[in-house]
């Protein structure tokens, strides 16, 4: 059965960031959620980001400033793995794909914390005054949390040969019989819980289900044989990923 994540309106507003409802639908069954999605609309690019979801009893100015500090500091760790991976990538184009990512994930990045300044006056950037080493991170052979088959293993950052404190598992599906593990994201230690890990599977259903209908509609556009095949081979592995990863949530919430 399909599992849809419906963006509801806005019930919070502060500055650029708006604070929206989230509602799961599983066929005729509507499940409410307790967290609001934070969306911010960038004014530059008219462009609308999704920075995330915060608890509802969080979700005043003070717990919305804390979440884009979080998400902030995220951002400046994700950047330096992403230029950690392109000194150690030796294909140029992959190393320009990189970059290109990098450079549209850092113009999101300011243009947050200018919005962040409005909402909050004494905020001073950090990213120029950063200078963050190389990131060497590794996953967790050990499994910290199980719900069925979903598995929540810890992630270790490691700079300048000092282990970071450990606040983020990373949430993948474990197969049994192939021992493997389907990566879904990654997920804070704070937030950790079963209802939590749900609500995060149905997320990341929902947004693999809209890439996959964009990638559907290009096939019927595109001109290019090789493009269609491989984009029809990519289409064919994530729709087996994510009945996969249904299917196992539907056992979880029995």
């Amino acid at each position: 059965m399909a599992h849809v994540l419906q963006i509801g309106p806005a019930i919070k507003q502060y500055g650029r960031f708006h604070l929206h409802t989230g509602t799961f639908y599983k066929g005729d069954i509507v499940e409410k959620t307790n967290q609001y999605h934070v969306l911010f609309t960038d004014d530059i690019t008219h462009c609308t980001a999704n920075l995330g979801t915060i608890d509802i009893d969080k979700s005043n100015l003070a717990g919305l400033i804390q979440h884009l500090h979080d998400w902030l500091k995220e951002q400046r760790y994700r950047f330096a793995s992403i230029q950690h991976m392109q000194q150690q990538t030796p294909d140029p184009t992959a190393r320009a794909g990189l970059q290109s990512f990098l450079e549209r994930q850092k113009q999101l990045y300011h243009h947050v914390e200018q919005a962040l300044q409005e909402i909050e006056p004494d905020y001073h950037s950090n990213l120029p005054s950063i200078d963050l080493p190389p990131v060497t991170r590794h996953i967790s052979p050990t499994v910290a949390l199980r719900y069925g088959n979903f598995c929540l293993r810890a992630i270790h950052d490691y700079a300048n040969g000092q282990h970071l404190p450990v606040t983020t598992y990373e949430l993948s599906l474990y197969t049994p019989t192939t021992k493997t593990f389907l990566r879904i994201g990654e997920m804070p230690t704070s937030t950790s819980e079963r209802e939590h890990v749900i609500q995060f599977v149905h997320a990341w259903l929902a947004h693999q289900q809209s890439f996959m209908n964009i990638i559907q509609k290009r096939l019927h556009e595109s001109q290019s044989p090789e493009w269609l095949q491989q984009r029809k081979a990519m289409f064919a592995t994530m729709e087996q990923q994510v009945e996969a990863v249904r299917a196992e949530l539907e056992k979880l919430e029995r």
